[in-house]
């Protein structure tokens, strides 16, 4: 996945700032703002994506700490 991502960067970049590709597609390179807005707008599912990731494990957790609050654990196997 990262790999992927990594490609679109340099394509992206490419078409936008060397000369063949750039005439071609007839686009001009943003300039600085410019890659600071894509670089942030691009970060946000990144980030939505992680937090995601950390309530759902924070969910889960909770979850595990209260079921069967204070019951005995019972185990169906045979100990060993």
């Amino acid at each position: 996945m990262w790999a992927a991502l990594a490609l679109c960067a340099v394509l992206l970049v490419a078409a936008a700032h060397l000369p063949g590709f750039a005439d071609l597609l007839r686009l001009e390179g943003p300039g600085l703002r410019g890659w600071l807005v894509v670089i942030g707008v691009g970060a946000v599912p990144l980030l939505v994506g992680q937090i995601a990731l950390v309530l759902g494990r924070v969910v889960k957790a909770r979850a595990r700490s209260t079921d069967g609050a204070g019951a005995p654990e019972v185990s169906l196997g045979s100990s060993s």
